[in-house]
Order: C-alpha cells, then structure tokens, then sequence
C-alpha cells in the first residue's frame, strides 16, 4: 500500500510519494533497503505516481519502455485514449486478468495513479476515469490524511513541493502503511496549456458543452 499526491501552485507542479513497501507483514523502506524499485515512474515529460501492487511499476515501465513513440497525455482525452491502448496490451503481453465490473459493464484495470506533466495534473480510477485536478489531490491508503494537510497549507505555501510534503508527511504520521521518507518529483507547468486541452481547436464534442456552444467558442 501506499500514499501518493499532487499539486500545482504558480505556474509548478509537483508529484510525490511515501517510500515503505509491505512483504506480506512486513514493513520496509524502500530508500533504505531496495533497489531501482519507487512507486514515481518518469516517461518523458510525465510523472506517474502510482499505488497498489508493486508490480505496477514494472509493467507500465515495460509498457512504456516498448512502445516506439509516447501516447500524448496533455488533455484527459488523451489520458483516456492511452489507456485503453494499455489495457488491451495489459491482457494480451502481461497476462493481466481484466475484472468486469457488474453495475458498470466495463473491464477494470484497477489502476490507481496520478499524473504530473507541463499541462496539468490528472488522476487516473481503476475504471479508467480520468480526473483534471485544479489545485492538489491524493490517492492511496493514507489519502484522507494527505488531503487534510495539503488543504490545510495550499493557501500559504510557497510551493508545490511544500503541499505535497504536507500531505505525504502527515500519512505517514498516522496512516501504518505509509512511511517515510517522502519521494518529490517537481516540473514546470506550460502556461500556454490549461491542462483540459492540449489543442487550439475544439473538440467535436465536450462534456458540459453543446455543439453550439463549442461553436460560439471556437468562433
């Protein structure tokens, strides 16, 4: 288990995560005690924090690894796209046995993770539902905590970095699958993108938008 967390503050983004690792009851550090193993991935100008098993890490690594050109993840629907690209590879290279949820019909690949890059920050459901955060969010076991705290110091702040900090430190205080220390990865946030859409044209169609509202828009 784990607990991850974002935020963006003045024109930053910051993305961060608590280090202990669970071997059945067994607590450990994985700053002090394992190698090449952090629940922050990198792939290109995106940072996944993720939660759950930590095979994750290693199979989206090798997903990513494999592919002869990154997917854009600049808007949720290019997030969500790109998912439905991973799940079907998911099923068909690593074996990943897809459950179907009853009341909503789909798959599930009970994926948990928030993303960071220069457009925004996202957070990514089991059931593939991409969410574009305005100012921070949490996901993991410890994430009531980490909400708290980050809502507690995002107005006085000076940086991401220091919500984020907030959030990690006080689950790992009271939350007994989190630990320290805490992992922070901060990027630059393009001013030019408002994390909703990476392209100056419209859509054909937005939730919360008619077609003649994205017509008066676009014009």
């Amino acid at each position: 288990m784990t607990t991850i967390a974002v935020a963006r503050l003045d024109g930053r983004v910051a993305i961060a995560a608590d280090t202990r690792v669970k071997h059945g009851y067994t607590n450990v550090s994985s700053s002090k005690y394992l190698l090449d193993e952090s629940k922050i991935l990198r792939v290109g100008a995106n940072v996944f924090a993720i939660t759950g098993g930590a095979n994750w890490g290693l199979v989206l690594e090798s997903y990513f690894n494999s592919l002869v050109e990154l997917p854009a993840l600049d808007s949720r629907l290019a997030i969500f796209a790109a998912l439905g690209d991973l799940h079907d590879s998911l099923k068909a290279r690593y074996q990943f046995a897809a459950p179907a949820d009853e009341e909503e019909g789909f798959e599930k690949t009970n994926l948990s993770v928030l993303l960071a890059n220069p457009s925004g920050i996202y957070g990514i459901s089991p059931m593939r539902d991409v969410s574009v955060y305005a100012r921070f969010f949490a996901l993991g076991c410890g994430y009531r905590y980490a909400l708290g705290a980050m809502h507690a110091v995002y107005d006085g702040a000076d940086s991401p970095t220091a919500v984020v900090r907030a959030g990690i430190a006080a689950s790992a205080e009271f939350d007994e699958d989190t630990g320290l220390p805490i992992e922070v990865h901060e990027i630059g946030l393009d001013p030019l993108w408002d994390g909703r859409s990476a392209s100056p044209e419209p859509p054909l169609c937005a939730l919360g938008e008619t077609q003649d509202q994205l017509a008066g828009r676009a014009g």
